[in-house]
């Protein structure tokens, strides 16, 4: 299942679990990078715990198929990026 948080409840709990003190250029590093456009710029919580895994921060309390990444890519370009973090994902592993 698809898990899908606005950019303001994104940054919301953000702010909620402690890192209150986070700048409007660090807000906007993190959207650069989280947000799906094609999905209204929407943060795909499933993609935002493996991020955080790939840091060495471990989901806490979900099982592994909670939180698989459901993100499937709508165009070429997109596909390829994909697959080339999941080959660098397996390399690091």
């Amino acid at each position: 299942m698809l898990e899908l948080l606005s950019p303001r409840g994104f940054l919301e709990g953000v702010r909620d679990t402690g890192f209150e003190d986070v700048t409007e250029m660090e807000a906007a590093c993190l959207m650069k990078v989280l947000a799906k456009p094609e999905l209204d710029n929407a943060v795909i919580l499933n993609e935002f715990v493996l991020i955080m895994e790939n840091f060495g921060i471990p989901a806490l309390g979900l099982e592994e198929d909670e939180y698989e990444n459901d993100y499937s890519p709508d165009t070429e370009d997109e596909a390829e990026e994909e697959k080339e973090k999941t080959a660098q994902r397996a390399t690091e592993e």
